[in-house]
């Protein structure tokens, strides 16, 4: 599988990269487009995204490959991006044990988000990747216990990655674009290759090696469409936006629902303080008038 240099792909597909901040989700997208290494980065703010394009058995694969924030103040931003994902790339950091940890996060979000997305479908391709291999005296997850996670989640394929060396970067992705065309348009491998067929026991075996990860609802079934961009990069963002915020009007009304709940108690509380302050105050007033009036009394 060799990368495409041609502009015009068969079809496109989008790919989120999830994980915790700081496991080097950025710098592996860099990589991938051949940007510069750096060791200092800041954090990713909301979302991002770059192009990528590859050779899968004849086709002309293009990924959109969606950089997100692994920040907790940023997670509703992220999982807006769920709503039409087509693969997913979860990454950890092999020198920090709580960004393993916190993969359960990721992966109920994942089986939340994307089996409540009614665009959307299953299997999901999942590749799971521990980042961060050259930093070698300093590894505290095992890749032991990768292959491991990653077969009781099953989880597509497992590598482990340095977006400082390159190591894995490129598989990773090449890897991903052949699942998901296998799985959304298969007819594209075919229509190259019409007499390519793969033997039944190799079949088995792969399906028993790494079976897919599917989402809780099975009534959903897969239904994949190439994703048509735009050739400018705000654009894009900005239309993916809009378009996962016009599938939230509900969630959005029960929000603002919850507000305006608050601004009444807030009101009726206001109220009931003021006319207690209000009744307190005639009684003060009442009494010292009729104390003056006693006084004055012979």
């Amino acid at each position: 599988m060799e990368q495409s240099h041609s502009n015009i792909a068969d079809a496109s597909y989008k790919v989120l990269v999830l994980g915790e901040t700081c496991v080097g989700k950025t710098a592996l997208i860099n990589c991938l487009v051949g940007r510069e290494f750096r060791s200092s980065m800041l954090p990713t703010i909301g979302v991002d995204f770059v192009k990528k394009t590859f050779n899968v058995d004849g086709a002309r694969i293009q990924l959109a490959v969606w950089d997100t924030a692994g920040q907790e103040r940023f997670r509703s931003i992220t999982k807006m991006q769920y709503r039409g994902a087509q693969g997913i790339v979860l990454v950890y950091d092999v020198t920090n044990p709580s960004t393993f940890t916190h993969l359960s996060y990721w992966m109920n979000s994942i089986n939340n988000e994307i089996s409540h997305s009614h665009n959307h479908l299953e299997p999901v391709p999942i590749v799971l990747i521990g980042n961060k291999i050259d930093l070698k005296d300093r590894i505290k997850v095992s890749t032991s216990k990768g292959k491991k996670l990653a077969s009781r989640e099953m989880a597509f394929e497992f590598f482990e990655t340095s977006a400082k060396t390159g190591e894995n970067v490129q598989l990773v992705f090449e890897r991903l674009a052949y699942h998901i065309t296998d799985i959304c348009n298969p007819q594209l491998m075919s229509q190259y290759y019409p007499n390519l067929t793969i033997p039944e026991e190799i079949t088995k075996a792969e399906l028993n090696d790494s079976p897919p990860f599917k989402v809780k609802d099975d009534k959903i079934r897969s239904f994949c469409l190439p994703h048509v961009f735009f050739n400018f990069h705000t654009r894009e963002v900005i239309i993916h936006l809009f378009v996962n915020m016009r599938n939230t009007w509900s969630g959005i009304f029960a929000r603002l629902t919850l507000v305006v709940s608050l601004m009444l108690t807030v009101v009726v509380v206001v109220v009931v303080v003021v006319v207690v302050v209000v009744v307190v105050v005639v009684v003060v007033v009442v009494a010292a008038a009729a104390a003056v009036v006693a006084a004055a009394s012979p």
